[in-house]
């Protein structure tokens, strides 16, 4: 059977607790636990991800010896694997297909960015008798998107079915998806429509809206995701057509970042800190910064550098930050010319600063003081929209 179009699994994730979770870059960036600001600028596409390998389907030999071996009136079995329902909640007619998020595009596995994720795929089946003639099948296509708030603590996902196809017996049928968020401090707050069942017809698009809310104490973080099963069954159906999509990417929301209203993020998909070479105004600019990184990337071993290099991850220890600005920055150092300040790569609030993976395999370099001021103020400000928690990781891209 053909395989359904998986979604990135939830990583497992070591998330600290401390209190300090703003310490800065290289002594000069923003605070951490400031009120998450608009926005940076950076890139707006979302990271196609590779499909995982497809769901185990039951053996439609299988399927048929249980149907064989039953002894009630049922008629027919589905060549697909059973999964138990958890929490049943509804769907209902859609009478605009094509409406969803820029986000979302027909033919891509997976899409996903810090604060959306969108999954499209078709789900095959068929439908046999006791004597294993093929007595129905269909395809539904579907569509699923999720959405968190890094200012709020409330998320929601939307999914969206489509019978392609649907013959002999699996033209009458009924149609119930179950979706859960993960972990006892999510819980799912409302769902449009309430209808848990519905029949289905071919080319008539349905849809359905999960609202949900996470619980988290003050300087804690918690990682949750959603999960979704499709059923379709029909009168005389001992074994319903089912089918689990792969857990959506693991939703992490905090009260570290913010500690009074707390926030929520995609933690598997990292962040880009963008500086342009042509920001060059003496006191607002950022050139200087960049043409450092920008050299210090070229050198190897091409720390945080899209495509060919390694990412850079967030360091909140500020014993470990200050040690990494003294081996590169030492007060030895002798000073640099007036209106100049020592420029460090990697950055000292990272784990690839001067004392630790970046020992002996970094740059300082005295550029102006400014322009220094401004790159670190804009990483913090990376930290603090995309709520960046102690090993998270990021990407630094140089424009021209």
């Amino acid at each position: 059977m053909a395989a359904l179009a998986a979604l990135l699994a939830s990583a497992s994730l070591v998330l600290p607790s401390q209190a300090n979770a703003g310490s800065s870059a290289s002594g000069r960036e923003a605070n951490g636990t400031t009120a998450v600001p608009s926005p940076m600028r950076g890139p707006k596409d979302h990271s196609v991800v590779k499909a995982l390998p497809p769901v185990k389907m039951i053996k439609c030999g299988d399927a048929l010896n249980r149907l064989r071996a039953s002894k009630g009136t049922a008629k027919h079995v589905a060549c697909l694997d059973e999964h138990p329902l958890a929490r049943t909640f509804g769907i209902g007619p859609d009478p605009n297909w094509d409406a969803h998020p820029d986000f979302c595009q027909f033919n891509k596995a997976v899409l996903y960015s810090r604060q959306d994720a969108c999954q499209w795929g078709t789900w095959p089946f068929r439908v046999l008798d006791r004597q294993g003639t093929l007595v129905g099948s269909g395809v539904i296509e579907y569509l699923v998107w999720e959405t968190v708030n890094t200012k709020s603590l409330d998320m929601y996902q939307v999914l969206k079915v489509r019978p392609l196809a649907l013959t002999g017996v699996a033209e009458v049928n009924t149609f119930t998806p179950t979706t859960t968020c993960s972990g006892a401090q999510c819980a799912i707050t409302g769902t449009d429509p309430v209808t848990p069942t519905i029949p289905v017809v071919t080319g008539r698009a349905y849809k359905g809206t999960w609202n949900a809310k996470v619980s988290v104490a003050k300087d804690k973080s918690f990682l949750t995701h959603w999960t979704n099963h499709l059923q379709i069954t029909g009168p005389g159906w001992i074994q319903p057509a089912s089918a689990d999509l792969p857990d959506a990417p693991a939703i992490r929301c905090d009260k570290i970042i913010t500690k009074s209203t707390g926030g929520c993020v995609l933690p598997g998909w990292p962040p880009t800190l963008s500086l342009s070479l042509s920001d060059t105004d003496p006191e607002n600019g950022v050139s200087e910064a960049a043409q450092h990184i920008k050299d210090s990337q070229n050198r190897g071993p091409h720390w945080g550098r899209e495509k060919d290099g390694k990412p850079l991850t967030r360091l909140i220890d500020t014993k470990l930050q200050k040690a990494n600005r003294d081996a590169a920055c030492p007060a030895s150092r002798p000073p640099g010319p007036a209106g100049t300040s020592c420029d460090e790569y990697p950055f000292a609030s990272t784990h690839q600063g001067a004392a630790l993976e970046g020992k002996n395999d970094f740059t300082v370099r005295d550029i102006n003081e400014h322009h220094n001021s401004n790159a670190g103020t804009d990483l913090g400000l990376v930290y603090n929209t995309y709520r960046m928690l102690d090993g998270d990781q990021f990407w630094v891209r140089i424009d021209p």
